[in-house]
């Protein structure tokens, strides 16, 4: 006589119904491991937060704010000028990356530094001349900076934060090389993610 809790002996157990237990498990396990990651997926991308609105002057005398670029992935970018990294980022990624640049991409540099002067701004269009900068350029003034940094979390520099073209934030970046931009960029195109 068996116990309640003795092992049933090995000439009982029925090959076919364990296996159809096994596949049952299998199936029901992927089928919520797929689930879950679709249900993630569009949780996380409609919950993303919008870009933080701008309304800032460029060197060329217009006005832009993220919904200029509507359409489009938007890489902002935020430097200063005395700042050694920025210089780095922009000869070895941004620079590159605008020389081939998709039509589905546009790329806007913020210079942190104040522009409340005319002798400022000529010291900007001096300092992006100089570095041969070959992407649109916006500067602010105290105020407009002091906005941006709280609206952006910016705490070092340099700083990227890809926009996508519903003006959503995607992505942010310290240092980034021009190849990890380009496939973060790719990804982000193809899958929407």
């Amino acid at each position: 006589m068996r116990g309640l809790f003795s092992p049933r002996p090995p000439n009982e157990v029925n090959p076919r119904r364990l296996a159809r237990i096994n596949w049952f498990i299998i199936i029901a396990v992927l089928g919520a491991v797929i689930g879950l990651n679709l249900w993630g997926r569009q949780w996380a991308v409609k919950n993303l937060p919008t870009a933080h609105p701008f309304l800032l002057k460029t060197l060329d005398n217009s006005t832009v704010d993220p919904l200029t670029y509507s359409g489009k992935y938007l890489i902002l970018y935020f430097a200063m000028e005395k700042c050694p990294l920025c210089k780095r980022l922009e000869e070895e990624t941004l620079i590159p990356l605008c020389n081939n640049k998709p039509d589905w991409l546009e790329v806007l540099g913020v210079f942190l530094d104040p522009v409340n002067d005319n002798s400022a701004l000529d010291h900007l269009k001096e300092v992006v001349k100089k570095r041969g900068l070959n992407f649109k350029i916006a500067y602010a003034t105290d105020e407009e900076i002091v906005d941006l940094a709280k609206g952006y979390s910016i705490k070092h520099l340099p700083y990227l934060v890809i926009i996508d073209p519903k003006g959503r934030v995607r992505k942010r970046f310290f240092l980034v090389s021009k190849d990890q931009l380009i496939d973060v960029l790719k990804v982000l195109k193809r899958y929407g993610v």
